[in-house]
Order: structure tokens, then sequence, then C-alpha cells
């Protein structure tokens, strides 16, 4: 695969057939984790009595991997310890066919969810059992949603239709609103570029077909993407060469080259993202990246710091207001 770009990261059918997978591991307990970059490596002891290493990434996704890990600990890590360790994985589910993987963990009366978001720049929350925010890799402020310590948790709001929504209706819209048929997919439905392709490939269309299309073909479309969603059920886990690029697809593709196919995509996710993770994590870019959230940790500390002290100040003053107007 040398000269080839390794592209990242899961869209949300790669997510749907990893979701399945993964869900193997339910019933097995947390005995470690550890850190690769922004990573999180979860040593998962299942039942049987087998170790294996669960990698959660917030930048290419969550995969089972065999490779050598180069980890570390950090602040975020010692966090994740300090509630997970021992903790039993209950399940892991998507929220819709969207980018977003929840692994549901229980002890006793304590039930936790971590939540893997792979929308850029990705993040990895953990929430308690009413979904309240206890930590998170990242904080964030907006207008839609807020990710902060207290806070309920929310999913990232959906730009674009989902493919399991998708009639004849929505897609009618779609094409009525655009001037190719490769633009109104791509922009009505949540889903990747090579899986536009795909839904084409399929109608024996072109990404520059004009629209509006007649009924009958919208109707075809439609069963198209409905009949590439039910082949999930029962995946083709593929490596796939794109010009040059190399990309995961979960079926079988109609005209793309398949590069590599596996029994699951967990296996083709470790030999993609894993290599990618350790060559990101370079020894000078491992200290650098490091000290960076040294940095970070210390910045938050020091705002912490700054906000207490401002409110003990504005207590002050409000005692010294008072004696000076009981004493006046």
């Amino acid at each position: 695969m040398e000269g080839f770009q390794k592209k990242g990261s899961l869209s949300g059918l790669e997510v749907r057939v990893l979701v399945k997978e993964l869900g193997g591991l339910s019933g097995g307990y947390v005995s470690n984790i550890h850190s690769l970059g922004e990573s999180q490596i979860l040593r998962i002891k299942k039942s049987g009595g087998e170790d294996v290493s669960l990698v959660i990434s917030p930048k290419y996704g969550a995969w089972i991997t065999q490779a050598p890990a180069q980890t570390a600990t950090d602040e975020f890590t010692t966090s994740l310890r300090q509630e997970l360790l021992r903790l039993k994985l209950d399940s892991v589910s998507q929220y819709e066919l969207d980018r977003v993987m929840f692994f549901r963990f229980s002890r006793d009366d304590a039930t936790l969810q971590l939540v893997l978001e792979l929308m850029p720049p990705g993040n990895i929350i953990l929430t308690d059992a009413a979904g309240r925010i206890m930590v998170s890799l990242r904080e964030s402020k907006g207008t839609q949603r807020t990710i902060m310590r207290g806070r309920l948790y929310a999913p990232p709001p959906q730009s674009r239709g989902s493919p399991e929504r998708a009639d004849e209706t929505s897609l009618a819209e779609s094409f009525a609103r655009e001037k190719t048929v490769g633009r109104a997919l791509g922009r009505g439905l949540s889903l990747p570029r090579k899986y536009v392709d795909e839904i084409l490939a399929r109608a024996a269309l072109n990404q520059d077909d004009p629209t509006p299309l007649p009924a009958e073909k919208v109707r075809e479309i439609s069963e198209v993407v409905r009949n590439l969603i039910a082949s999930l059920e029962t995946p083709s886990p593929s490596l796939v060469k794109s010009g040059d690029v190399l990309e995961l697809m979960a079926v079988a593709p109609s005209k793309a080259e398949v590069v590599e196919s596996a029994a699951t995509m967990s296996v083709l996710a470790d030999r993609v993202f894993s290599p990618l993770l350790l060559e990101e994590e370079s020894e000078p870019e491992r200290e650098e990246n490091q000290q960076a959230r040294e940095y970070e940790v210390t910045l938050q500390r020091l705002e912490a710091q700054i906000a207490g002290l401002t409110t003990k100040a504005a207590g002050l003053r409000q005692a010294a207001l008072a004696t000076r107007g009981a004493t006046s």
C-alpha cells in the first residue's frame, strides 16, 4: 500500500458495522486505560479471561487492535481510570446512523456512558447515569450545544438527512433543489462521497447527470439506499482504492477496486489506522504533544483558580459593604 494516502475517519456506515462487532466485548471488564496521543486504549478482560485492547480514537474511530501500543498516561486518561476501572461493558451503540458511538458501563447500581464523537475535531465524553458530563477531552460552548462538565450531553446536530429516513419524497425534494444527481445526494444524505458513488453506480447514474429525475428513477434510488443500509446486517468490510486514496467501506463496491477485504471491519481499521496513530506519536511529536497537554491542564487549573479568587473577592466586597453599612 506504499504510495497511497490512507483516508479517515470512519463514516456512519462503518460505525454501524463496528458497533455490532464491538458488542461482542459486552460482559468484559475494564482492567486498565492508557493513552496514545488523544486516543484512549481500554484494556478489556472478556468473560472468558482473554484480554483485548480497544482503541477509542476521536480522529479515526474505535476498533480492537493487535498492534503493540506506545502508550502513556495524561490527565484525561487518569480521570477515565478513576471512573471506569473494574466497570463492566454492558453495550455498544450508535446515535442513529451518525458518527457517534456510545459505550455503556456499569458496576452495581452505577451506570456510566463513554461517548465517542468522530465529527472534527472529535471528542471523547464521559457522562453519568443522568446523562450529565463528568469529563471530556474537549470542552466547547456554542449556540446549538455546550460540552462542559455538569451539562447534559446532547449529540451533535445533523445538517443532512439520515439515509435511514430517506424515501421517495425526501429524495425528490433534494433533486429539486440541486442541478445534478451527485450534488443532490451529497447534500441531501449524510453519506461520504464513496457511498454516493456506490448508490449512483447501482442506479446506473453519474455524478453530473441533471435533475430532476423521473419518478420511477427516484423510486429506484430510494430502493438502492434501503438495500445499502440493509446490507450492513451482513457487511463485506473492504479497503478500497479511489485514485491515490485508500478508504474503508462496509460493502464491496460495484466499481471501485478492492485492495483488501476482511471478516471484520475492526481488522481493517486496525490495519489502516493503528500505524497512523503510531506515526503521529513519533518521539519528538509525542514529547511536544505531551508538553502541550500539560500546558493545557495547567491553564485550566489557573483559570479555575482565577474564577475562585474572583468569587471570593466579590464575597469580601459584599461583606465590607455590609460592615460599612452597619457601622454608619
